[in-house]
This record gives structure tokens, C-alpha cells and sequence, in this order.
């Protein structure tokens, strides 16, 4: 069996949107969904939350595991982890997660062709996991890319164009299109996310602080992004 789309549910309406964005994303990708419902009782169980594509193969699990241990078990073996929302769980994840952490935010299911990936850029190279795997999912929705360098200081759109110029080369076929704004990564990156199918974002930029988990930027995007939002974890930045 092919990698799975590990979900946390818990009988949230987040958590059922959870489950259709990712449930979609499986056809899209022509791999399995593994639902993880984390328990407060042995023996509780909790059904899938909507229809799910028969074309999907679906495996639901109940435990008895915090969510953050449980979900970051199988995360070493997942393509991505996804969550409903923000808070703890999001957070914890992004910290020790194998694998990218989606959090599904604005927008549900939006389509092929509606808005460009996003993907956060600082011309260094943490972000280089974040336009990888940026660039990925351009050609697997196969949407334009958008690579928006945000800076309050001196901009390096040199090395941010540098550095998709070697992405070019490897995907051809996605319109990239790199974006300089004289502002704050925070605001613009909120700004941008209304437009878009999905924001790729690293943990960390390049102010952030090692001992923390998540950059402001990352932070921000995880409570008022407009669209769902992929995150590279703290172990692969």
C-alpha cells in the first residue's frame, strides 16, 4: 500500500472539513486515507464524517494516545499530516512531524485552476524544503506558482531568484511568477493567501528563533491564513 493521508478527527465541524479536503487530496493523488480518532475512552469509536470517494481506500483508527504522540507515530510513514485546525496539536506537530502538516483553513475544496500555490521565500537556505515541495504541488494541481519574498529590510530577491531558477529547470511545466514586497512577511503572506489554493510555508524564516517551534510568519498563517495551509515541519528546515 502506498503512503497514506493521515487526518486527526474528533467529531469537530474542523475536523470534518479536515476530512473532505483530505479526502479530496487523495484522489488527487491516487493514495489512501488513514483517519485517527484519538479517543477520551477504550473501545469509543467514531465513523468517517462524510461520504468519501469509493475510489479512495480508507482506514479509520481509534486510540487512546494523546493526539500529538499519535499522530506523530504515523506521521513517518504518512505524505502528509492533516488537521482541522489550529492550536496545540498544530503545533506540536510542526515541531517533531516526519512528514508536511496541512491545517485547513479558508477555503475547502478548491480546484484545479483556482488561485496559484503560494510559497513563502526569504533567499536563504531554510527555504528551500518549503519551495520544493512548493513546487510540487503546483504541478499536482496543476496551478501557477507564486513565490512572494516579503521584506521589511533589504530585499534579497537575487537569491530568491536564483533559487527558483533551479526549481525551473527541474518543473518546466509551472508557470512561476516571484513576487518582492516591501512589507511584512505576516501581513503579505495573509494578504496573498486569500487568492490562493494552498500556502506552502516554512516552520521557521530566516529570523526565526531555534529553541521556538514556529516563526511569527508560520504562526500567523496558522490562525488567519485564507486557504489551506502546508507546512514544512521544524525537522526538515
Amino acid at each position: 500500500m502506498s503512503a497514506p493521508i493521515v487526518v486527526g478527527m474528533d467529531g469537530s465541524g474542523a475536523a470534518e472539513r479536515a476530512v473532505r479536503w483530505s479526502a479530496a487530496e487523495a484522489v488527487r493523488r491516487g493514495m489512501p486515507l488513514h483517519l485517527v480518532h484519538c479517543a477520551s475512552a477504550p473501545g469509543e469509536r467514531l465513523e468517517a464524517p462524510v461520504a468519501v470517494d469509493e475510489r479512495v481506500e480508507v482506514c479509520i483508527e481509534s486510540t487512546v494516545d494523546k493526539p500529538v504522540r499519535a499522530l506523530l507515530r504515523r506521521s513517518a510513514g504518512a505524505v502528509m499530516v492533516v488537521l482541522g485546525a489550529a492550536g496545540a496539536t498544530a503545533t506540536g506537530l510542526i515541531a517533531h512531524a516526519r512528514c508536511p502538516v496541512a491545517v485547513t483553513r479558508g477555503r475547502e475544496l478548491p480546484g484545479v485552476g483556482e488561485g496559484p500555490v503560494v510559497v513563502g521565500v526569504d533567499g536563504s537556505a531554510g527555504s528551500e524544503p518549503a519551495l520544493a515541495l512548493a513546487f510540487e504541488e503546483a504541478a499536482l494541481r496543476q496551478s501557477p506558482l507564486v513565490a512572494l519574498h516579503a521584506t521589511v529590510g533589504e530585499p534579497r530577491g537575487g537569491s530568491a531568484a536564483e533559487a527558483l531558477a533551479e526549481w525551473e529547470r527541474k518543473f518546466p511545466d509551472v508557470a512561476v511568477r516571484l513576487v518582492i514586497e516591501h512589507d511584512h512577511p505576516r501581513r503579505q503572506s495573509v494578504r496573498w493567501s486569500e487568492h490562493a489554493c494552498l500556502f506552502v510555508a516554512g516552520a521557521r524564516g530566516r529570523g526565526g528563533f531555534p529553541g521556538l517551534p514556529l516563526g511569527s510568519t508560520a504562526q500567523t498563517l496558522l490562525h488567519h491564513a485564507g486557504c489551506p495551509l502546508l507546512i514544512v515541519p521544524v525537522s526538515a528546515t
